[in-house]
């Protein structure tokens, strides 16, 4: 039943999409009817599965029912429209057996094939199965991100967790994007492992985004070369930090040579002295151990000087498309939102824009920012296209399905002034963004003239506000430091910008040699607006952490870097141009490409050094364990204290509630931790003797079951072990240092 389960539902999800996208009379071509396929299945379905569990719960009908429910939608939609869903692709088979001699359409089923075998090769190191038993991630960023997601999909599959609630802080509504971690609970429910569900839908939707944003360069760009270049930038592109490569890596080398041989070589480490061409390769073949960590893209050893003042721009795929599933859904949906409306302000054909704005209204489901790119981008598109019609069919939809969700998230908790972790209030003016990162002060501070630069907005007056903008705007050094930091960030991303934009608008005065630097007619008016993007990224702080804000600006990169690579792409095809064109393409993602190098097997080990670690450490035997008891012998919404570990097996595994999860995570969201932290101390304190308990009220208050005490030491948690075990609660689980204790009888017992 397991794999007759999962094929079916896999199968159900994209005839569905299938079917869906066949409602829309666009002439699609192949590869772009099956990604959009994958995305609208994987998205409807979800959502109509979500419906159906709000009443009866998850489970195998409800994850089959989900992509049926979209087909059988769809099939009567046709019906009644009286639409032909065979009739494209009687065309595909006709233009295959007619065309496979045609370089192009090889060249583009080349390419989809080739991201769909890459992208595989790379999650399938996501989470792993290792040796002994053990659970593996092959990179650290999904290692991190992944815990919370294999806890809300773990909730909703194994706690029961409908209507949603924050099973991370028991007792809190779930404002997180839910569905991201729903669809895998669905395949769970039909038998697939957890890893499963999480690596397959990932994998195939970032395939899908990743044809969808190519097939959008190319229609944009109207050059292939150009496409190629685009998928190149979003997965690879970054600053200049590479101008640190030979010193970190001749460093690094160092550390395994005897000790006069490494203060010789260590001596040459310089950019001005390079030392042997031998040494340039022996060094280069041993990257540094760290590369992808703030505060540089491009990252050297711990503690050398970094090679520029400011480096933020991570490597896309390993710190966006691989952990954050989220991000991964939100890309997708607004690739094809973009690539429904460029097609409906082509053909001036309001289906196509409809059916964008419907995918665009359900993406705070999945993504909220993903939403306010959508948002953001549709006003941009009504200054630079004045379609109305067409606009309104986009604009409807996207802004009335998806504006109730984005409210329900953004009227939540949004912080506090100096928390048990720090404050994580937000939003924030941050005019600058990390280019002029520094003190963020509150109304009262700022009007005490504290040096800020940036303000907090709750509790900021409007004058406060004008005045903190004015101020900052006037102060020259701010401008440089702007413009310095996205330069050392993106290189000549934003010149190159700069220069399609003067090209486009000045077209009639370039001299025939130079006509070639002009955009396709549409590159420019098309994707401006994600220039909105860029300033909304600079101005508004969205979330307790800055650095998050590259959420916004990923989206910004996306349909800027059409333009970029349109630009690059037509330099490449000039014969004296070509060397230019290749070394600019060079500068843009070598720093990205160097980062996912390092992230591979077999990376960073230095002659006679220490081998890199492959993977890490997910979870064990004992950890799966642990879980198999806690979903055996605790109620689904049983509620836990834990230490707050990430990868808790109650909670990633078990899918059980808990008091305080991961404060990491919880910060991050802007929750007020104060209250439930003085409280979990205290519990986890335990009572004194002779003395009136407070932990046991406090664990009747928070409807405490069970008490985890783990092998590790989280949050600075002491466990006060004397008192557990001298109040002789029963023990449930004692197995490699983990011990649960079953304490739900106190809610039966008399206050002491």
């Amino acid at each position: 039943m397991t794999a007759l389960g999962v094929a079916g539902y896999w199968l159900l999800v994209l005839a569905g999409g299938l079917v869906a996208v066949g409602l829309v009379p666009v002439a699609w071509r192949l590869e772009e009817r099956l990604a959009l396929g994958a995305i609208v299945g994987l998205v409807g379905s979800t959502v109509v599965a979500y419906g159906a569990a709000l009443l009866w719960g998850v489970g195998p009908a409800t994850g089959l029912l989900g992509g049926a429910g979209v087909a059988g939608l769809g099939l009567a939609a046709a019906a009644w429209g009286r639409v032909d869903l065979l009739d494209p692709w009687r065309r595909h088979r006709a233009a295959l057996r007619g065309g496979w001699g045609r370089p192009q359409r090889w060249g583009r089923l080349a390419l989809t094939a080739g991201l769909g075998l890459a992208l595989l090769g790379l999650f399938s190191r996501a989470l792993m199965h290792g040796p002994g038993g053990t659970i593996q991630s092959g990179y650290a960023s999904v290692w991190a991100d992944w815990s919370v997601h294999a806890t809300y999909a773990s909730s909703f599959r194994y706690g029961h967790n409908l209507p949603p609630m924050d099973s991370l802080l028991a007792g809190t509504p779930l404002r997180y994007p839910l569905l991201v971690d729903f669809q895998p609970a669905l395949l769970m429910s039909l038998g697939q492992g957890l890893l499963g569900a999480l690596i397959v839908p990932s994998w195939l939707l970032s395939w899908a985004a990743l044809v969808v944003i190519g097939s959008l360069a190319a229609r944009v760009t109207r050059s292939q070369l150009a496409a190629v270049l685009t998928l190149t930038l979003v997965l690879f592109g970054g600053g200049i930090g590479f101008v640190q490569l030979y010193p970190d890596s001749c460093r690094d080398l160092g550390r395994s040579l005897p000790p006069v041989a490494a203060r010789q070589l260590t001596g040459r480490c310089t950019l001005a002295d390079v030392g042997s061409a031998g040494a340039v390769l022996q060094t280069l073949a041993h990257l540094p151990q760290e590369l992808t960590h703030l505060p540089r893209s491009y990252d050297g050893e711990p503690g050398t000087a970094p090679p520029l003042p400011d480096l933020q721009w991570w490597e896309p795929l390993l710190v966006y498309w691989l952990p954050q599933r989220d991000f991964v859904y939100g890309m997708a949906m607004l690739a094809a939102v973009a690539l429904g409306f460029f097609v409906a302000l082509t053909e001036r054909r309001r289906g196509p824009a409809l059916g964008a704005g419907v995918i665009g209204g359900l993406i705070p489901l999945f993504n909220v920012f993903g939403w306010v790119a959508a948002v953001v981008c549709l006003a941009g598109w009504a200054l630079t296209t004045r379609w109305w019609r067409g606009l309104l069919a986009l604009g409807l939809p996207l802004v009335l399905i998806g504006l109730p969700r984005t409210l329900y998230v953004g009227l939540g908790p949004h912080g506090q002034v100096g928390g048990p972790y720090g404050t994580n209030l937000f939003p924030a003016l941050a005019l600058g963004w990390m280019g002029n990162s520094g003190v963020t002060c509150t109304g009262a501070q700022a009007a005490a003239g504290s040096g800020c630069h940036a303000l907090y907005v709750s509790g900021a007056t409007v004058a406060e506000m004008a005045r903190y903008v004015a101020g900052t705007l006037s102060k020259g050094g701010v401008w440089v430091h702007v413009v310095a930091f996205w330069l050392e960030n993106t290189g000549i991303f934003g010149p190159l910008s700069l220069l399609a934009v003067a090209a486009a608008l000045g077209a009639r005065r370039l001299p025939p040699a130079w006509r070639w630097l002009v955009p396709a007619p549409w590159s420019v008016r098309f994707t401006l607006p994600a220039w909105l993007l860029f300033l909304l990224g600079n101005t508004v702080v969205t979330q307790p952490w800055i650095w998050d804000n590259t959420k916004i600006l990923q989206d910004w990169y996306l349909l800027a870097a059409l333009p970029v690579a349109g630009l690059l792409a037509a330099a490449c095809r000039q014969p004296g141009w070509r060397v230019v064109g290749g070394v600019g393409v060079a500068s843009l993602v070598l720093s990205g490409a160097l980062s996912l190098a390092r992230a591979l097997p077999g990376q960073g080990a230095p002659p006679g050094g220490a081998a890199a670690p492959t993977s890490i450490r997910w979870a064990g035997p004992t950890e799966l364990a642990v879980a198999r008891a806690v979903r055996r012998a605790t109620p689904a919404r049983a509620i836990f204290l834990t230490e707050g570990q990430p990868n808790d097996p109650v909670s990633t595994l078990a899918g059980r509630s808990l008091v305080l999860g991961y404060v990491g995570w919880l910060w991050s969201y802007g929750e007020p931790l104060a209250g439930v932290v003085r409280a979990v101390d205290t519990m986890w304190a335990g009572c004194p003797s002779r003395a009136p308990c407070v932990a046991t009220r406090l664990l009747r208050r928070y409807h405490v079951g069970y008490i985890e005490v783990e092998p590790g030491n989280y949050n600075g948690v002491r466990p006060n072990l004397a008192w557990l075990r001298s109040m002789r609660f029963p023990v449930l689980v004692d197995r490699g240092g983990y011990i649960i204790y079953d304490v739900s009888r106190l809610s039966q017992r008399p206050r002491p």
